[in-house]
């Protein structure tokens, strides 16, 4: 009778904690995003679906990442594909993709990458990638010639 007894209280418990998440890295907002875009910052933007057991390992190792006092250490952000799902499209994401910013441009995209040293690689990798561009220039106006 005990064991049944502990078992009947156990099960809620171990249940609860599959379909319960914690969620550890800033979820994806538009306002704030586009606002680190302006300010030219590097942002790592993870694609998250709830069913991916791959998306979580991926973001128990972003989270660590994201907790080094380094200041060279990008932002992060997490959508949810259900949620985001126009986003989702705009990049064609699926789960477990991330993509890597320089202000407003796409400078990398990996997926299923778990490793820390994998993705430290792919954050380092982007932003020597993208230093020898130039930034595109604005559109001149049109003046005839005289």
């Amino acid at each position: 009778m005990l064991r049944f007894a502990l078992l009947v209280l156990l099960i809620p418990v171990f249940g609860s904690a599959q379909t319960r998440r914690v969620q550890m890295l800033e979820s994806y907002d538009a306002e704030t995003f586009g606002r680190y875009q302006d300010e030219g910052r590097t942002i790592v933007l993870q694609f998250h679906s709830l069913s991916c057991d791959l998306c979580i390992q991926q973001e128990v190792v972003l989270k660590k990442i994201a907790a080094e006092n380094d200041p060279t250490t990008p932002s992060f952000f997490q959508a949810v594909l259900s949620m985001h799902g126009n986003l989702a499209m705009l990049y064609s994401a699926k789960p477990s993709m991330l993509l890597v910013f320089r202000g407003k441009r796409l400078i990398g995209r990996e997926t299923g990458l778990t490793n820390g040293k994998a993705l430290r690689e792919l954050i380092s990798r982007s932003l020597m990638k993208s230093r020898g561009r130039p930034l595109p220039r604005s559109k001149r106006e049109f003046k005839p010639k005289r």
